[in-house]
């Protein structure tokens, strides 16, 4: 109000009727503060206490109840279950006083006790009304003389200070305004609170014999509560009984709020009108909070603009219900209740929660700021039906309600099961059959092979590669000589003579001089597993009957000067007494690249006594070989037709989950192949090539053609010298010279009947089909399953493909206690036996925590989703060997919570599974 004699006046007036400083209000109880400390570190000597306190009514704990050694200022607040936890002094004398707004105040003698529990009544005596002025202060209504103004009216104009309404008639809009500080902008009309809603309507509408009371609300503190619309003031009206249901500001929606959503709406296609104005008109969720509006537009020339704007939802007083995401059948939780009161009034509120129709607790509040109920629920025992409805409500005795209704999913306790067949078909021609079990539902039948196709997609894939050193030169020769035998043996055209031949060209010119040998690039020094490379690609092109234009003898010769500086008896004597040459270092130095240089050497021809000098290179081997090594130096034996030892391969043959087996040294790295190729790839090679040279191991080659062919990753081998080496290592044992090769085909009769030639192939079959024979032949292996699934309510640990363990919060047993708001993390192990490709990880959480800041992932995994009931783990791949995944988790819900088996499991055949045990976790 402006300053001038009314001002004044008004300013006198209120000094005569402020209280007197130390008389007391007749009949106002004094406010009462209570001081609480609470040890933050334990106390020597003292014992600790623990209890709850519970209403004696409704038998829910009590959270912020006051709990306070008498005599002292050591207390402590209960939590939201009303549990407590308090140290004393060892006297044995101890009294605690337990008080609540509304409850009688109980002092219980404690003895020698460490737990109790304590009944609180509710004090019947009545409170007076109060308001709560604008500096916080409780007063009695009567006894604020200032700008609160609660009064009843007939007529609102000339009643409420500062109140002036503008246009007042039947006929127009009314603009209501308070004098006083507002807004620079607008039109100075006030905010309109309507029994704790927002009143859009016309002022005009409101009959002035329904209203009980009035209150405004200036400057800062307006806009403080209810935001940049109260600028002009706040004008805060109940009315004496609940309006119609259609009558003015009043939805019946709102009184229960049932969706809820993180957005509101979407429109991609608005059209302005002939004003350059767009409109919509959109329905927000129940969701009260603000929301933020974001407009992109633009015209026919291409030109942009944003608008961005704010819309806050608002309730003077509301209900809100906090529950789990999620409940296992037979899940005991705790719900929590809130109710909110941001007006200056002392609220009286009823409120109520409800499962479906059923009224499961009601209680009488009074809530001056916020007030919390608990209530203890326990799911249906089945999941039948799938879920259950639960609400939480307010409501005064105006009319005026809110709450909050949420739909919580019930999933059943226990499992889901994959039973069925998986059977590895890997010889040319074999019959398996596939059982479908009547009692359960509908069967699914997946068959996959590795094709015709796969082999011819590689080679394509090498001849993209846009740049050509000398390597890939060489790796694309040898993928051409490749597709030349593939399409011989289909009796189609080759159409790569021209290719071929250009590279020939091409890396005849590529030679590094003076030595007449090769290195990755011309200019490139030479290099001895690159100058293997090429001349390997350019005999077998000469094999082929393609024209090589390459002087061998020189290239001999060089080689053999090579020889004879590392592996000479002269070179031999010297390197075991540690004394090098000084006059000549060559270029084939490392054990490796000396069997390199034997083994091209025996393959141009040239004359030499390999015995011996491999007799001098055994003389400087010392202590054990890695794999790779012992491998290559098997098979130029092999070449040499000298003797060799398998009888310790045996020990680094691992498996895959779908049959295919490859090679590995655990302890060693590679060193034959090196950089150059994935450590199981060289290893698997050329345990390949030394199988294939001895007899009697077919079954194992065909397992290695399944695991060569099973490591590929993002559908291709990993470089092109890895591909040239894997196709020509086990191309030309995928068909038979001579006639059209029958790589893979399924005939499958009985419960399914249809030829399958084309993989992958998946079916649904019915339960009562019976079951389906399967009959295939051709080299490349098939891979078949037919599984159905069920529910298990009781499952038993499976330690199958899989071996999975879980922990949660460091305790491994089936029980496990929880704190509430403490952080807990979920370890889940997996023990993998063979190498699993595309592998699911399924982790049930309880169903009392929420997730917490997400937990580092395990350098596998390819994909990781969190869903409100467990978190999925996606894995191209899992090798042999201990695996761990942690998820973070936030126990939030007080409960007992049936905690699922964790599983993995191949995505495409279910049958190869593990699984861990079911665990019971309470939340305290």
């Amino acid at each position: 109000m402006p300053a001038g004699p009314l001002s004044h006046r008004l300013n006198q007036q209120l000094w005569r009727l402020r209280p007197k400083r130390g008389t007391p209000i007749e009949g106002l109880e004094q406010r009462r503060v209570i001081r609480v400390e609470t040890p933050t570190s334990p106390q020597p000597g003292w014992r600790t206490v623990r209890g709850q306190v519970l209403d004696a009514g409704s038998e829910e704990g009590l959270p912020g109840v006051t709990v306070l050694l008498k005599g002292t200022t050591l207390g402590v607040s209960t939590s939201a279950d009303g549990s407590f936890v308090l140290q004393v002094p060892p006297d044995g004398y101890s009294t605690l006083a337990i008080s609540s707004i509304g409850y009688t105040t109980r002092e219980i003698a404690l003895g020698w006790l460490s737990e109790l529990t304590v009944k609180l009544t509710v004090d019947v005596k009545q409170l007076n009304e109060v308001v709560v002025t604008g500096l916080g202060i409780e007063r009695r209504s009567a006894s604020v003389g200032y700008s609160v103004s609660s009064i009843t009216v007939n007529s609102l104009q000339g009643k409420v200070a500062g109140l002036q309404i503008q246009d007042a008639s039947p006929d127009s809009k009314a603009r209501v305004m308070l004098r006083g500080t507002r807004s620079s902008t607008g039109d100075g009309q006030a905010l309109i609170i309507l029994d704790g809603l927002p009143f859009n309507g016309q002022f005009t509408d409101l009959d002035p014999a329904i209203i009980a009371s009035v209150n405004t609300i200036k400057g800062a503190q307006a806009t403080s509560l209810y935001g940049a619309a109260a600028a002009n003031g706040v004008l805060i009206i109940k009315t004496r009984k609940v309006a119609p249901a259609d009558g003015p500001g009043q939805d019946p929606r709102l009184a229960m709020r049932r969706h809820f959503r993180d957005y509101a709406w979407w429109r991609p296609l608005l059209l302005t009108d002939a004003r350059g104005q767009a409109r919509t008109d959109v329905v927000l969720p129940d969701d009260v909070t603000s929301w933020d509006s974001f407009v992109l537009a633009s015209d026919d020339h291409g030109r942009l603009g944003q608008a961005t704007g704010r819309l806050r939802a608002f309730k003077q007083l509301r209900a809100e219900l906090a529950t789990p995401r999620f409940l296992v059948a037979g899940d005991r939780t705790q719900l929590l209740g809130k109710s909110l009161n941001y007006g200056f009034d002392t609220a009286r509120v009823a409120t109520t929660f409800r499962a479906g129709g059923q009224v499961l607790g009601t209680q009488n509040r009074l809530v001056s700021s916020v007030a919390v109920d608990t209530l203890t629920f326990t799911a249906p025992a089945s999941a039948v039906p799938d879920s259950v409805t639960l609400s939480f409500a307010l409501a005064q005795p105006n009319g005026y309600q809110d709450g909050e209704q949420r739909t919580l999913a019930v999933l059943p306790a226990g499992t889901r099961e994959t039973v069925g067949t998986f059977a590895t078909l890997a010889a040319a021609d074999t019959t398996v059959q596939l059982v479908i079990d009547p009692a359960l539902g509908e069967a699914t039948v997946r068959l996959e092979s590795d094709a015709l196709p796969l082999l011819l997609s590689e080679i394509e894939h090498l001849q993209r590669y846009a740049y050509l050193c000398n390597e890939q030169a060489a790796s694309k020769l040898k993928a051409l000589l490749l597709e030349r035998r593939i399409r011989a043996v289909q009796a189609q055209p080759f159409r790569g003579d021209r290719a071929v031949n250009f590279l020939i060209r091409k890396l005849l010119a590529g030679r590094h001089q003076p030595e007449g040998l090769w290195g990755t690039w011309p200019n490139s020094p030479v290099s001895p597993w690159a100058t293997s490379h090429v001349l390997e690609a350019l005999l077998d092109a000469e094999k082929a009957g393609y024209t090589l234009k390459l002087d061998r003898a020189p290239v001999q010769a060089f080689l053999l000067r090579e020889l004879d500086a590392q592996l000479s008896e002269a070179a031999t004597v010297a390197a075991l007494r540690r004394q090098h040459p000084a006059y000549y270092r060559g270029y084939y130095q490392s054990a490796d690249d000396l069997i390199r240089l034997l083994s091209l050497l025996h393959r141009l021809g040239a004359p030499t006594d390999y015995r011996t000098y491999l007799t001098r290179f055994d003389r400087l081997q010392t202590g054990r070989q890695p794999l790779d090594r012992y491998l290559a130096l098997t098979a130029l034996r092999q070449q040499l037709g000298l003797p060799y030892q398998l009888d310790t391969l045996r020990r680094y043959r691992l498996r895959t989950q779908l049959g295919g087996v490859f090679y590995g040294d655990t302890l060693h790295a590679s060193t034959y192949y090196g950089y150059l190729l994935r450590g199981r790839v060289g290893s698997t090679l050329l345990a390949y090539r030394v199988l294939r040279a001895a007899p009697g191991h077919a079954a194992e080659l065909a397992r290695l053609r399944m695991g060569l062919l099973n490591l590929r990753e993002g559908g291709h081998w990993t470089s092109t010298f890895e591909a040239a080496q894997v196709l020509e290592t086990i191309g030309p044992d995928l068909f038979a010279d001579g006639k059209p090769a029958t790589f893979a085909r399924a005939q499958l009769s009985g419960g399914l009947s249809q030829t399958v030639s084309e993989f992958p192939f998946t079916a649904k079959v019915a339960a009562t089909a019976g079951s389906i024979i399967l009959h295939k032949q051709g080299l490349l292996p098939v891979y078949a399953t037919a599984y159905q699934t069920r529910w298990s309510p009781a499952p038993a640990p499976v330690a199958g493909a899989f071996t999975v363990r879980t922990a949660l919060a460091g305790q491994t047993g089936t029980r496990v206690v929880l704190r509430a708001g403490q952080p807990a993390e979920l370890v889940v192990t997996v023990d993998v036996r063979a190498e699993a490709r595309y592998v699911l990880l399924e982790v049930p959480i309880p169903a009392g925590c929420s997730y917490g800041e997400p937990a580092a992932p395990n350098y596998l995994e390819t994909h990781r989703e969190y869903l409100r009931h467990q978190t999925g783990i996606f894995l191209d791949q899992l090798p042999i060997g201990h695996h761990e995944f942690r998820i973070a988790l936030q126990p939030r819900f007080r409960g007992r919570y049936t905690v699922n088996p964790a599983r993995a499991e191949l995505v495409y055949f279910p049958t190869k599974f593990g699984r861990s045990a079911s665990k019971q976790a309470e939340v305290r």
